[in-house]
């Protein structure tokens, strides 16, 4: 009787030192790594983006006025890759589509510039606007918050050309207010 009693407590030891020795090791360390280095998780390295959605009324005199229905959505990946896409339809046949491959959040953590390639042109209206596939597109938005209580969100339309810099440049532009729809940006 006293082997059994022995056995037991040894095996109940050795399960205790086991879970006290595997709970005393850091989480986010890498016990491989013989310099001790601190690495972060997936779930801690922040991956900026931004989406959204909606309808602008524009208003260009003696050139284009209307509703024009756009959306898009961009993100980040660990590594700092930005991958995503954009498209905007105006008038019975005009759309455009194209990538994203720049995010920039701006320090106010509620607007972003996003830049990318148009891979898809049709329709009289953005041909007549001289848009192209190929062409560079740049556009910014911002999120006004949640609630009943939040003003609109708003968005500048899209700018396309051989021409237009990347998303870390910041033309000032206006913004318009979206009549309806819903962007969200997280830095």
């Amino acid at each position: 009787m006293n082997k059994i009693k022995t056995s037991v407590v040894m095996a109940l030891f050795f399960v205790a030192m086991f879970f006290f020795s595997s709970c005393s090791k850091e989480k986010d360390m890498d016990t491989d790594n013989p310099l001790g280095q601190t690495k972060l998780k997936p779930a801690d390295v922040s991956k900026p983006s931004a989406n959204g959605q909606g309808a602008l009324f524009l208003d260009y005199p003696g050139f284009i006025q209307g509703v024009q229905h756009f959306s898009f959505h961009a993100n980040t990946d660990v590594n700092g890759n930005v991958t995503g896409s954009f498209e905007s339809k105006w008038g019975k046949n005009g759309r455009v589509h194209g990538t994203i491959n720049c995010l920039s959040i701006l320090p106010d953590g509620k607007t972003a510039i996003m830049s990318g390639v148009l891979t898809k042109v049709q329709g009289d209206t953005y041909i007549d606007m001289g848009f192209l596939v190929g062409d560079d597109v740049w556009f910014k938005v911002q999120d006004s918050g949640e609630g009943a209580n939040a003003t609109k969100d708003r968005f500048s339309d899209f700018y396309a050309g051989s021409d237009q810099e990347p998303c870390t440049t910041d033309y000032g532009v206006d913004l318009f207010t979206i009549l309806n729809g819903n962007i969200q940006v997280k830095p």
